[in-house]
């Protein structure tokens, strides 16, 4: 595939006249080089991409690019995930949806945001309850911290 930005170096063009039941080695292959150096992602619940599309997985999306030549990218999609000799083979791409409606879905983020001008948190007071719709307990409160790049604070919820 030529040279990542990474500086790793894979070749599609070898793996594609392969088929799942040949083996293909990858020596000193390292896949975790392939993705950007980052611990900032955005996660949040959503489904598969193949039919059924059942909605069972947690989408991990780095928050940097990863690149691809438009040479790798067609390379990529000549690759087949079936036996190369059958009369219809499946291709591994476009292995994508169209883009799909929010319905509402709770999207999760550790990217820090450095604001310098607020004095204050003006992130709304957040509580939690059980999905039973049970009253809270009448123990001890918690505490909630909300981490700021200049301070911390606290406050109380169920």
């Amino acid at each position: 595939m030529g040279k990542w930005e990474n500086g790793s170096d894979i070749d599609v063009s070898l793996l594609r006249e392969r088929s799942k039941t040949q083996r293909v080695e990858l020596a000193d292959l390292e896949p975790w080089r392939l993705l950007p150096f980052t611990r900032d992602i955005v996660t949040y619940e959503g489904s598969m991409t193949s039919p059924g599309c059942h909605e069972t997985v947690t989408w991990i999306i780095v928050n940097q690019p990863i690149h691809i030549t438009r040479h790798d990218l067609a390379e990529w999609g000549k690759m087949v995930q079936t036996p190369v000799k059958e009369e219809e083979p499946q291709f591994l791409a476009p292995n994508r949806r169209a883009v799909q409606e929010f319905n509402s879905r709770l999207i999760r983020t550790n990217i820090r945001h450095l604001v310098k001008e607020k004095k204050e948190c003006k992130l709304p007071k957040v509580s939690y309850r059980s999905n039973f719709g049970q009253a809270a307990p009448s123990g001890p409160r918690h505490r909630l911290r909300h981490v700021h790049p200049q301070r911390v604070h606290e406050d109380d919820f169920l």
